[in-house]
């Protein structure tokens, strides 16, 4: 068992409790207030001159394989979890308070993959595992257009197994954007099967407009991550109760 003794504990709640206690058993917070007792042999940490808040979740991270993406366009088998490093130092997400991560499998291809829910801290892979799989992330925009050519040259070329030209990756438009992944849809994955949310990372307020459509079309759960624009199209977000990780435009000083 350990006690924190707070200056100030900030619940998530809007409740704010001025030198409260918070005890915690194998690891879990199980009971915040303003007095409680203190067992034998409990470690008591002194936070008399600090404020204590809830962790923080950062919605979108890409601390997958320091955020590469595979060559291909379409990879809907790519999986954050086999390139995240459970044992890297997260030191700088702890000291800023950041507890949780969604992290993406990458994000410069159509679709990159599925992501995964992790706690920045715990004993081991088991512990700090919430969600394995969650999320098909899927990237709208000029980012994901052009895709690299894929070369797969014979392990013996010959007359009759001659080398080829290098094959052209798609899309290359916003249109070849959701033709590509109308193709996909109609492959087994999870577009086809639905068993995960898109993910859907786009910034122009027609491409959050496109891709609430598409999802519509295609019978799936959606999240709009960056959205920048997401205000002017705001009345359709409500309407449709479209969930958004919204990165308000901000530089120093001020805010947009």
């Amino acid at each position: 068992v350990t006690i924190v003794r707070a200056g100030r504990v900030y619940t998530g709640t809007g409740e704010v409790i001025d030198r409260g206690m918070i005890r915690i058993e194998g690891g879990r917070i199980v009971e915040v207030g303003a007095v409680m007792d203190i067992p034998a042999g409990a470690a008591v940490i002194d936070a008399l001159g600090q404020v204590v808040i809830p962790g923080l979740v950062d919605a979108q991270a890409t601390v997958a394989d320091e955020g590469r993406d595979a060559e291909e366009s379409i990879a809907q088998d790519i999986q954050a979890l086999d390139g995240y490093d459970f044992y890297q130092s997260n030191r700088r997400q702890l000291s800023g308070g950041v507890t949780t991560v969604y992290v993406s499998p990458g994000s410069q291809r159509l679709v990159s993959g599925i992501g995964a829910v992790l706690k920045t801290a715990g004993r081991g892979p088991k512990e700090r595992t919430i969600a394995p799989l969650h999320g098909l992330r899927v990237t709208l925009g000029e980012t994901s257009k052009n895709p690299p050519t894929i070369f797969n040259p014979p392990t013996r070329a010959s007359a009759d197994r001659p080398l080829t030209p290098a094959r052209r990756q798609y899309p290359s438009s916003r249109m070849g954007q959701f033709a590509e992944l109308r193709r996909a849809a109609a492959l087994p994955g999870p577009l086809r099967d639905r068993s995960q949310p898109l993910v859907v990372t786009a910034h122009a307020a027609d491409d959050l407009v496109k891709a609430i459509l598409f999802a519509e079309e295609a019978r799936l759960r959606i999240i709009l991550a960056g959205a920048e624009e997401a205000p002017q199209v705001a009345d359709l977000l409500a309407e449709k109760k479209i969930p958004v990780s919204f990165n308000p435009p901000s530089a120093p000083g001020r805010r947009d």
